[in-house]
């Protein structure tokens, strides 16, 4: 029998997907499959609506993914058939058509996947009978999506109201640490999602991670059977079946960082191979502890971090004098920031020597905090790297090196700790991009590791002036000002920072609804230990008064008033995250016209939801024909859980209510 392999990946491997980081070459496994829905009927295609739900434009009917393994030259693969057959309704369906298929390409075909047996086919009926358009290979093309990967794209013909489209593919893949997540809902409903594997359980074992909110039916049995490249041998294989059935499309929720997290899904990682008949077995990571291990144990963690002649007389030199430690992490970081770009890229490994990085100019995450901890450590300063996962990527909900993705540097000078980002050239001590707002890290030390919260407690602070006349005609001109702290400043910085002026002031009349937006001024854009400050003037403006007869009703907050409770839906199953703790303040001064008198105000209210977790507060008064309103919107938690949404809910009614009351004027 052929001695059974397991090569290593390269740390870019990780830049494509999920599935592909490892370090392995694999592909296929030869047992029958039932690719069979069924035959498509004259019925099906004249079905004018889904069941699951009536005003959907299109539902999958059926969808298989089955995985199954062999063995080449190089060692194992896997082999990855995927059949989906699509029922559309009407045009606004028609995007399900447009297939893209994502392969991973790297800097090598040690580590390139393959997609093969590409057939697509379009139903629809023609004088009463069942006909077919196949598409033709010239019309499926392969684009580069990045660097490390491709794919292939095509569009069904033959499309209009009533088709079924049906498509089958195969991705021969070398890299098994993580097999390709399969998710059984889409943004369309969905009949019956099936996944299979047949896993060579003698030499793999997979532990499977499942997550969302539908029920997924699992079967196991174990089998006999060959395995594709080697003859005249059976292996004992388990066959796994997962299926869920008449699932409600996903559809888009306020206030849902990253929809994947809480989307119905399987995914498997790799716990161990064996190599050959007696060969050891090899563990990968299977607690949290192996998890710090393993990355504790690469070169990343073990080697970078002690490397550091390369930088040491330029950072020496930009130093010197600098003697108190939280001035020498402020300037380390600047240093950072100011020599190394990052391009974008969210890592967990260093993509090179850093000693090239350096030089270079330009690297991803891991080379740019890797680097700033490398430096911090070198001026004596206690500083370590922080492992993490952006909200892009997902929360890894078990223990997996592969769910994490971006490192930061956690640093303690004293009794205080910090957290340090060197990729966003507005960070500062504490004050981290929200990308990497997401649940918790792992510090990683020399003598040990431990959880770090990566969403900050205190409340990210905005305030709003706005000073203004109203008209007797109803009108309302005058002058802004906003004050932008903490993670509203970071994120405001990051967005104006090359917007023109014309385009900031075109900005601010299109959210607000405002008119000639002019003499416009923004003050400490670089200045980060001050607040981002941005005031204009603006011209009259008629969107929130309204004048009957001899009374004007005028909405007190004018511009600055929600437009809608975000909450309409009376459940929910998903948690609501505002990311991290916030707090709104807002007061408007509105000089009242001559010869008209207040005859009603809203009362001053506080509402508060259950333990404090928000609170609104407004409070009016009228003095000297001036109408001073202050309001308080505070947020003190990033996520309220489901069973909460009631109260949540109640609470933005509440406050909506309160927020759409008139001030009503009358002519004295």
């Amino acid at each position: 029998m052929k001695t059974l392999k397991l090569a290593s990946t390269t740390k870019k491997i990780n830049q494509f997907l999920a599935s592909a980081f490892l370090l392995v070459i694999f592909s296929n496994l030869s047992i029958a499959q039932n690719k069979d829905f069924g035959d498509i009927t004259v019925e099906m295609l004249e079905k004018e609506h889904s069941e699951i739900d009536s005003l959907a434009a299109a539902e999958v009917l059926n969808e298989k993914g089955e995985i199954s393994f062999s063995i080449t030259n190089s060692g194992w693969i896997y082999s990855f058939e995927v059949t989906r057959r699509i029922k559309i309704f009407n045009k606004d369906g028609y995007d399900e058509a447009n297939i893209e298929i994502p392969f991973y390409v790297g800097e090598s075909t040690s580590y390139s996947e393959r997609v093969k047996r590409i057939d697509a086919r379009t139903y629809y009926l023609e004088d009463g009978k069942v006909k077919d358009d196949k598409i033709r290979k010239k019309d499926i093309f392969d684009v580069e999506l990045n660097e490390y990967a491709s794919a292939k794209k095509f569009t069904f013909p033959s499309i209009q109201d009533g088709v079924i489209i049906e498509f089958t593919y195969t991705v021969e893949s070398p890299n098994i640490r993580n097999l390709p997540r399969w998710g059984f809902q889409s943004s369309i409903p969905t009949k019956s999602s099936v996944f299979e594997l047949y896993i060579p359980t003698e030499y793999l074992t997979y532990r499977s991670q499942t997550r969302g909110y539908n029920k997924i039916e699992t079967k196991d049995e174990n089998l006999n059977g060959r395995v594709g490249g080697v003859t005249n041998t059976n292996f004992t294989i388990t066959h796994k079946v997962h299926e869920a059935k008449n699932l409600e499309a996903v559809e888009g929720e306020n206030h849902v960082n990253n929809i994947s997290n809480y989307l119905t899904a399987l995914s498997y990682e790799l716990s161990s191979y064996r190599k050959g008949d007696v060969g050891d077995v090899k563990y990968f990571a299977t607690t949290w502890e192996d998890v710090e291990e393993s990355l504790r144990e690469s070169e990343t963690f073990s080697k970078e971090l002690e490397r550091g002649k390369y930088f040491e007389e330029d950072l020496d030199a930009y130093l010197e004098g600098t003697t108190d430690e939280i001035e020498l992490v402020h300037q380390i970081l600047n240093f950072v920031k100011n020599k190394v770009e990052w391009n974008e890229e969210s890592r967990r490994f260093c993509s090179d020597n850093l000693k090239k990085v350096y030089k270079e100019g330009s690297g991803n995450s891991a080379d740019l905090n890797i680097m700033l901890t490398a430096m911090l450590r070198y001026k004596g300063i206690d500083a370590h790297p922080v492992v993490c996962s952006t909200i892009g990527n997902g929360i890894p909900f078990f223990p997996t090196v592969t769910g994490f993705n971006y490192i930061i540097s956690g640093v303690t000078v004293g009794e205080n700790y910090f957290l340090l980002d060197a990729t966003d050239k507005y960070s500062s001590l504490n004050l981290i991009p929200t990308r990497t707002m997401n649940w918790q890290g792992i510090e990683i030390s020399p003598n040990g590791s431990r959880t770090i919260p990566l969403i900050p407690n205190q409340q990210s602070k905005a305030s709003f002036n706005v000073m203004a006349s109203l008209t007797e005609d109803g009108k309302v001109e005058g002058q802004f000002r906003a004050y932008y702290f903490d993670q509203f400043a970071l994120n405001a910085r990051n967005a104006f920072t090359e917007t023109s002026e014309d385009k900031v002031k075109s900005t601010y009349e299109e959210e607000f609804e405002i008119s000639d937006v002019h003499d416009f001024t923004q003050n400490n854009l670089s200045a980060l230990n001050k607040p981002l400050v941005q005031s204009f003037k603006f011209g009259e403006s008629e969107g929130f008064v309204e004048k009957i007869a001899n009374k004007i009703y005028i909405s007190p907050l004018l511009f600055l008033k929600s437009d809608e409770n975000p909450f309409k839906r009376k459940t929910r199953e998903y948690p609501v995250e505002f990311t991290y703790p916030k707090k709104y303040t807002y007061r408007i001064m509105i000089n009242l016209p001559e010869n008209y008198e207040v005859d009603y105000t809203p009362e001053n209210n506080i509402y508060k939801m259950a333990d404090g977790l928000l609170q609104f507060t407004y409070v009016l008064n009228v003095d000297s024909g001036k109408l001073i309103l202050d309001v308080t919107k505070e947020i003190a938690v990033p996520t309220i859980t489901p069973e909460l949404y009631p109260d949540l809910r109640d609470y933005y009614i509440s406050m909506q209510e309160k927020e759409d009351e008139k001030i009503v004027l009358v002519k004295s």
